[in-house]
This record gives structure tokens, sequence and C-alpha cells, in this order.
């Protein structure tokens, strides 16, 4: 990189804090806004694309070793640190990386999220997830990693179907769905009305019953990783979330000229 970019990419990069962080992150990109509070269980809270609101939760929760209960990963504090970017150059942040260090659990969490909008109008949309579990500990870690996922893409109800194990499909109104996992989740499951979220948040250890669905109505997802970590290692996950008109629309869009989406690599 020449000297001259890099100045621009340092000065495109603004640490909001380096000590604990409790305020509302909002990254945006040409047509989407992404809305995260990363000091309470609200997590990703909005995903507006083209003036809709597409998502009533994303967010993650962990568990060390077999017992209960899990906790979302805000429960281990603030963020030491939330550095937000702007990677393209458009004067708009569309990069978050949340660091969570749990000093006495001997781990830390690191959620790294980029934006990539579409053209005004196209319906397209992106959100890229690379998250690092790092043991900080003298002695293997035994970590639960999950993610829930709650789109609310048509208020009166989504189709959601798990494929592969990986890869979760989401259709409803106008819009389709699909987040696609690169590191292959060891359980999976899909829920209605909550209780995916209530499972997360009671007493008990939860292991995801890998349903596949498909499941209609109030619709969401989960994934669950389980690992087993070295002193010193990292664990990491790598996802990506896309959501894109149902075919009947592109084709009208694209007779339109107005589908130009470029997803964008991340530096």
């Amino acid at each position: 990189m020449s000297s001259i970019k890099m100045g621009l990419f340092l000065a495109a990069t603004l640490l909001i804090s380096s000590g604990a962080w409790a305020s509302a992150v909002t990254l945006e990109n040409g047509n989407s806004t992404l809305s995260i509070d990363p000091a309470s269980v609200a997590g990703d809270s909005s995903w507006v694309v083209d003036g809709k609101n597409l998502l009533a939760k994303q967010w993650f929760w962990y568990r060390v070793g077999g017992s209960g209960p899990e906790a979302s990963i805000d429960a281990i504090g603030a963020p030491t640190s939330v550095t937000v970017s702007d990677g393209d150059g458009d004067n708009l942040n569309d990069r978050a990386v949340l660091k969570y260090a749990y000093t006495a659990g001997n781990f830390r969490i690191t959620v790294d999220q980029m934006l990539t909008g579409g053209t005004a109008g196209s319906g397209v949309s992106d959100i890229s997830v690379v998250i690092k579990i790092t043991n900080l500990g003298n002695t293997k870690m035994d970590f639960h990693l999950f993610q829930l996922c709650d789109l609310d893409l048509d208020a009166a109800g989504d189709t959601v179907a798990i494929s592969g194990g990986n890869t979760a499909d989401q259709s409803g109104g106008m819009s389709l769905a699909s987040e696609s996992v690169v590191t292959t989740p060891s359980h999976h499951a899909v829920g209605l009305d909550g209780s995916l979220l209530t499972a997360l948040n009671d007493a008990s250890a939860t292991t995801l019953d890998d349903s596949n669905g498909p499941v209609t109505g109030n619709a969401q997802w989960a994934f669950q990783w389980d690992f087993s970590i070295n002193p010193g290692s990292t664990a990491i996950v790598s996802k990506d979330l896309t959501v894109v008109p149902e075919p009947a629309t592109m084709v009208l869009l694209a007779l339109g000229g107005l589908v130009t989406f470029r997803r964008r690599n991340r530096k």
C-alpha cells in the first residue's frame, strides 16, 4: 500500500474508545444502515435497506463448559474498544470492530462487522461478520458460541429453512435473505415466536436441535459452534448475510437498470 493510501486509510479510521464503550454504533453504506448496540442484548437491532427495516435482532451468546446458562456477549461488559472505519472513502463509516475482554474468564471476543449497501432502490445489501475467540488462559477452554438471527422481511410472516448445516435462507414479502457460514456450525436450528431467543436466555445449557425447517411465521434461526481452544490460540467464525429482491422483483429492477450492486472485499 502506498504512503498516500495508507494515510487516507488511517485518516478514515476512528477509535471511538479505548475504555468501556456503551453507546450505539451506526454503519452506513449505499442504500443501507446498520444499527448496533454493543453494550446490551439488543445487539444488531436495525438493518434498514431502501428505507425498510428488515432486522429485529442479530446477536451472539456464549457458554464456557458444558453447564448453563448461556450469556450474551455484552454480559462480559461493555466493549473495551470500538473501532469504526470508512472502507470506501464515502465519508460514512461502514465497518465496526468490537472487542470484549473477559479478564476473569481468561478470554477475549472480537466481533468485526462490515456493511455493504447496494445502489438506491436495488433492495440489495450485505453484512459480513468475523468473530474471533482467543483463549488468554493457561488451560484448554471448552467454548460454545451461538448466533441468533431474527429477520422481519414481511410483517405477515416469513419462511426460513437451513440447508447443508451452514446456510440459512429466508423469504418474505419482496425480499430473499441468505446467510452462509464459512466455519461450519456444530449445530443449528430454526424456530418460531422467539423460541430460540428464550432458549438462549434461560438458565439451562442449550444445544441446538439441528432442525432444518422450513418454518413459516415469526421465524428465526440460530447457529452453534463448539470449540476446544488451546492456550494462546484463537477460534474464528466467518459468515455473510445478504438480502436481495425476490426473483420477479429482481427481473423488474434489472430491466430498469437499477441492479448495479458490487460486493467489496474486506481489506
